[in-house]
């Protein structure tokens, strides 16, 4: 499970793993995103960021919802589900 891997990063202290780590994850959200996945494939991702205590990953997330073709609300509700759902699903 993949909250599991990010916790156990996390918990090793290592400053390099947890960069790399944050820094995969900022590229899989730049990642193509087929247009029936988006709101599955942002959230998922914004999902292990928020896990994984990226800094600003609200913000990345959301724009980067814009960027996908999604209007300003529905970007609006991925980003303010992440907190409160992200780890029951990673």
């Amino acid at each position: 499970n993949q909250a599991t891997v990010i916790q156990k990063t996390l918990d090793a202290g290592d400053e390099l793993e947890v960069a790399m780590m944050q820094d995969d994850l900022a590229k899989d959200l730049a990642r193509p995103i087929p247009a029936g996945r988006r709101n599955t494939t942002l959230f998922a991702i914004g999902g292990q960021m928020y896990l994984a205590k990226v800094e600003g990953w609200d913000d990345l997330v959301y724009e980067r919802a814009l960027q996908v073709g999604l209007d300003r609300d529905e970007a609006h509700k991925i980003v303010d589900n992440i907190p409160k759902y992200a780890v029951a699903v990673s």
